[in-house]
């Protein structure tokens, strides 16, 4: 199951399992992070997430207790977002702890090894892999920080 509130994230995500073979495997869902549409607990093998959960920290908070719920033992949480270095977030006003707004309405949220370790023992999983990467996007580069956490 692929989870997005963005129609077009979710054709995204269809064209890309049409190249990748696995559109059988692929269900795409129209849904809001924060009132996931699942109620079978342990049935979803992994989470993952590119720059998109834009959460206060209660939000993300939920998130990651319904996450847990929903995960299979030993099932993954994957997520990528932006750090303070980032030039989107740099150039963004600060709403409420953790989250951005650059003037234009879009939200983004900060992420930072402290942050992921405080969820990692808050929500009792184990971390498997931190680290940071960065690309280029119209002429600016874009740093992330991601992480795979792992239930038990």
């Amino acid at each position: 199951m692929a989870l997005d509130f963005s129609f077009n994230a979710l054709r995204q995500c269809r064209e890309a399992s049409k190249r990748d073979n696995t559109i059988e495997k692929v269900s795409p869902i129209v849904a809001d992070a924060r009132s996931l549409p699942l109620n079978v607990p342990e049935s979803i093998d992994a989470v993952y997430s590119r720059s998109s959960l834009h959460l206060t920290d209660k939000e993300l908070d939920d998130f990651f207790s319904r996450c847990k719920i929903l995960l299979k033992n030993k099932g993954y949480i994957m997520i990528e977002g932006k750090t303070g270095t980032n030039s989107k977030i740099k150039s963004s006003k600060e709403i409420c702890p953790h989250l951005y707004e650059n003037g234009g309405g879009h939200i983004r949220r900060l992420w930072s090894e402290q942050l992921i370790k405080e969820l990692i023992v808050k929500h009792d999983l184990i971390l498997v892999k931190m680290g940071r990467t960065s690309e280029i996007w119209d002429k600016i580069e874009t740093q992330f920080i991601n992480f795979m956490a792992q239930k038990y």
